[in-house]
């Protein structure tokens, strides 16, 4: 006659065991995303604040209407700092005629690397300077420049524009 196998049972205690780990490790890394999901919100909402450094005015004495849509953008296409210095001269304005605020970054043509960044710029407001998250070599480096559209504090778009950036011994 044949002997009945009897089944085998893991015993309760591993089962528990590896279910808690298995919790565990779940939750750990759930925890680990809404830390980073609230660093990273209250990093957006600091950086669009209002830039403080934007000053009230127009580069330009005549207006033009923009319409609904779209946006009208005044930067210098050649930005300049000073060798071993990190102010960035950008001459950036958002008109009073645009509908959305704005916020421009400053990243490194070849690799992508952010360069520097303002806060919030309202229409009406213009920025002479950015400052730069590092040092660059001398000589004209290709930037491109990303400009982040907001409608009341909400994201409403974005565009990049292809500009040098010239560190110079001394700027004139």
């Amino acid at each position: 006659m044949t002997e009945k196998k009897k089944p085998q049972f893991r015993p309760k205690k591993k089962l528990k065991s590896k279910s808690l780990m298995i919790t565990a490790g779940g939750l750990l890394i759930l925890l680990i995303i809404l830390l980073f999901a609230e660093r990273t919100a209250i990093k957006t909402q600091m950086q669009i604040l209002p830039d403080l450094r934007a000053r009230q005015g127009s580069v330009e004495a005549a207006s033009t209407p923009v319409e609904d849509g779209q946006f009208r953008v005044i930067i210098d296409q050649v930005l300049s700092v000073e060798r071993g210095k990190k102010d960035c001269l950008i001459h950036y304005e958002n008109p009073a005629e645009n509908l959305n605020a704005a916020r421009i970054g400053l990243y490194d043509g070849e690799n992508g690397e952010l360069l520097g960044n303002s806060l919030r710029i309202d229409p009406g407001r213009k920025l002479k300077s950015l400052t730069l998250n590092q040092k660059l070599e001398s000589g004209e480096h290709e930037v491109i420049a990303v400009i982040e559209l907001f409608e009341d504090k909400k994201p409403a778009g974005s565009l990049q524009l292809k500009l040098t950036l010239q560190v110079q011994e001394r700027l004139e």
